[in-house]
Order: structure tokens, then C-alpha cells, then sequence
């Protein structure tokens, strides 16, 4: 489920590195790591080492909705992770929830968060009462939510406006991205217990 972008390979015929930063980025909902090899290939070209990971039913992931849950996303993550120090780790959209939970669990590895329009819950939040705060949001207007199923997806038709608004319209031509669902309801719905631990030892950006 991690891919990993190769470093040694990108940085052939680039100027000397002195030295290199490890930046670990965990994508939003209804995305993938393979939507960030644009962005990953440019920081590896600005002499870092870069790690996408790819979230348990994201991409070309099978993982079964019903076996999804913040937990599996947090171990995702910590395993891409590993033995890594002096970690910048990036969360955009939802993913800003599971870097929050990593960081609080391995805050000695960890440099610097950096949360990218980026979800950052407080004690009691859910990913639903987060999103309802932001009334000009286009997701929370074109939710589909399938209680039964117990996932959430967005409507086909608003998928270009709210993912590709500012891409290229070619892009749009060779999108595959599944939004027929998001996750369990459980951790979408249920509030959360958070514990700020780490941002009182380590700098943020949001």
C-alpha cells in the first residue's frame, strides 16, 4: 500500500545534496498516493526523500470497506515510517485526522506536521462535524451517504469541480478516481478522543 518515490534515481544529474529531508505525505479522501507523484517527483528534485502513502481502500487498494478504520489508516502510515527520524509529515483534507494521530504516537520521529487544507480535530470532533463548519464546502452539498453500506460518496456530476477545479481540462479526461465511497460511517460519524501532545513539543503548519 506504500509507494515510495526513488530518491537516488531522481536525483541523478541534480545538483550535490547536503542534505536530506524525509517528507512522508498522506493523501485525502477519495484520492490516492499516485495523485501526489507530480508533487513528489519535484521535492525529490529539491534534494528530499519522499514517501506517499497509500491508505487501506484508496487506489487501486481492495482492502474491504468493512474492514476499514482510522486505526488501519494510522498503522498504514506508521509502517511506511518505520525507523524514519526527523520526519516532515504532510496530511492534506482528511488526511490531516491520521497524521494528527501519528504524530501524537511517534512525536520523537517527527520534525515538523504540516497540515494541508487539512481536517485537524479537536477532542469530541467528528469528520462530519468538522465538514459541516464549512458552509462553502462543495463536498458536504454533494455527499451521498449509504447507511446501509456503510460508506460515504460524493455525486458523479460534482467530482470535476470539487477535486480538478484549477487542473488542466485533460485531466479530467484521464481521472480514475473512485467516489463511490469514502469509508466506515463509524469513524465518520463517531466523535473522536484527541490528545495534544505533540504540537506543544514540535512546530505546525496549517
Amino acid at each position: 500500500m506504500q509507494n515510495q518515490v526513488n530518491t537516488e534515481e531522481m536525483n541523478k544529474g541534480s545538483l550535490p545534496l547536503t542534505e536530506i529531508n524525509t517528507i512522508v505525505v498522506v493523501h485525502g479522501a477519495w484520492s490516492s498516493a499516485n495523485d501526489w507523484h507530480i508533487t513528489a517527483a519535484e521535492l525529490v528534485l529539491t534534494g528530499n526523500r519522499v514517501i506517499t502513502v497509500n491508505l487501506p481502500g484508496h487506489g487501486s487498494d481492495e482492502t474491504s470497506v468493512s474492514d476499514i478504520s482510522l486505526q488501519l489508516y494510522i498503522y498504514e502510515v506508521l509502517k511506511a515510517i518505520g525507523d524514519e527520524k526527523d520526519i516532515t509529515l504532510v496530511g492534506h483534507s482528511f488526511g490531516g485526522i491520521v497524521v494528527k494521530a501519528v504524530a501524537d504516537l511517534i512525536a520523537p520521529q517527527i520534525k515538523k506536521i504540516i497540515y494541508l487544507a487539512a481536517y485537524v480535530p479537536q477532542d469530541g470532533d467528528s469528520l462530519l462535524s468538522i465538514a459541516q463548519t464549512d458552509s462553502e464546502s462543495l463536498i458536504g452539498k454533494n455527499l451521498i451517504v449509504d447507511e446501509q453500506a456503510g460508506v460515504v460518496g460524493i455525486v458523479k456530476e460534482a467530482v470535476a469541480e470539487i477535486f480538478m477545479a484549477d487542473a488542466p481540462e485533460s485531466a479530467g479526461a484521464t481521472d480514475r478516481r473512485d467516489t463511490r465511497f469514502f469509508g466506515n460511517l463509524c469513524f465518520i460519524l463517531h466523535p473522536m478522543n484527541v490528545i495534544w501532545n505533540w504540537q506543544k513539543e514540535r512546530p505546525a503548519t496549517f
